[in-house]
């Protein structure tokens, strides 16, 4: 049986419809249900796009040949989540774990922590990165050292899908002239990297104790220009301590003074510091942890320690 043009043509385009109104008919994708978020968490996603508010969440594996279990993490609405935390050396880094690069596999902890970008709250995932000991690259005299350095450290940070660097030296580091260049080398080599790629520029985070900020303010100016935020965190320990700090809780509340929290080191008086040095109010991160550990119990068994430092 022949049919006119006209009819084939008429008869294509119910085709379409029909095929359109099949496709709403359907059920959407069904989405595994760690990768679900409610619509707060929707709400917070799109805070954090604008920068109006941050909370960040920290992954500290505790042993350095396991691999990581985000389960927990896809369910949390995160705007960051630091990674870490890698030892800055003369060399290069030396990574957090054992698993973090894995040759041939898409198992290895960097893809793995560096996925969670790709859930529907979209966390930025950055690098955690600590100075290590006995290092020369702060020296003044050796600027080719910390050309180096800082290009490994964003070549790195790139390369391996991270969105940006958590900066955290030893308080009294911050203090050096040596520092200074290493941040202006390093801001330097982020903004040739985004000029390269044609990419989103990555994000340089620099910590701070609190109660520090009595000495560094005064340079904060200058950082100001560098730094995309400053995460603002109490207590003080050395970075080469057994706590992965920032990360690790303090027992007490750190926002506002009290028996245990001198005025000088409440993280509300020394936010209000940093403001005054001329840091924007929307750059300044306040770090108030809410847990330290977490356990788990085995049916039959004996309490069990956790493999990451929340």
């Amino acid at each position: 049986m022949a049919f006119p043009l006209g009819k084939i043509f008429q008869l294509f385009l119910i085709f379409l419809f029909a095929l359109s109104c099949e496709a709403k008919k359907r059920p959407p994708l069904e989405i595994e249900p760690e990768f679900r978020v409610d619509e707060v968490s929707e709400q917070n996603a799109l805070k954090f796009e604008l920068d109006k508010c941050a909370f960040y969440c920290f992954f500290v594996p505790l042993k350095d040949n396991v691999q990581i279990d985000l389960h927990f993490y896809k369910n949390i609405s995160c705007s960051d989540i630091v990674y870490g935390f890698a030892e800055v050396n003369d060399n290069g880094l030396k990574l957090p774990t054992k698993l973090d690069l894995i040759p041939h596999s898409y198992y290895g902890n960097f893809k793995l922590i560096t996925s969670l970008q790709l859930i529907s709250t979209s966390p930025r995932v950055l690098l955690g990165m600590k100075m290590a000991s006995n290092v020369h690259f702060l020296d003044l005299k050796r600027p080719e050292l910390a050309q180096n350095v800082t290009r490994r450290m964003v070549f790195f940070t790139k390369r391996y899908g991270f969105s940006g660097i958590f900066l955290k030296f030893d308080s009294d580091v911050l203090l050096t002239p040596g520092f200074e260049q290493f941040v202006e080398l390093l801001g330097d080599e982020i903004k040739k990297e985004k000029k390269r790629s044609g990419m989103k520029k990555l994000r340089l985070i620099l910590s701070i104790s609190s109660n520090w900020v009595k000495y560094v303010y005064r340079r904060m100016p200058k950082f100001d220009a560098y730094f995309d935020a400053f995460y603002l965190w109490a207590d003080e320990i050395s970075s080469n301590s057994e706590f992965p700090i920032p990360s690790v809780a303090v027992p007490v509340d750190p926002l506002h003074n009290s028996e245990l929290v001198p005025l000088k080191d409440s993280l509300a008086r020394n936010a209000e510091h940093l403001a005054g040095s001329g840091v924007l109010r929307k750059k300044i991160v306040i770090g108030l942890s809410t847990w330290a550990r977490s356990y788990f119990i085995r049916k039959n068994e004996e309490l069990k320690t956790p493999e990451v430092e929340s």
